[in-house]
């Protein structure tokens, strides 16, 4: 399992070998989307701005993975 994690996360961060700061920068904001997200819905918090957040973040590192392609 652990094996598994490990070659999904270099697939991730790496592209030919080598360390790739695009998907970097996508994967952290995917991360931090749903981080914020979580910490949101767990303590209910009420955030006015969350759509413009939720569309830079998430949606931001979506198109980030179609147009690093």
């Amino acid at each position: 399992m652990i094996a598994f994690i490990k070659k999904y996360s270099y697939g991730l961060m790496f592209e030919n070998d080598e360390p790739s700061l695009t998907r970097f920068i996508i994967a952290l904001s995917f991360l931090l989307f749903a981080a914020v997200s979580l910490y949101l819905c767990v303590f209910h918090v009420q955030w006015d701005n969350y759509t413009t957040f939720a569309g830079i973040t998430g949606g931001g590192s979506i198109g980030g993975k179609i147009a690093d392609k």
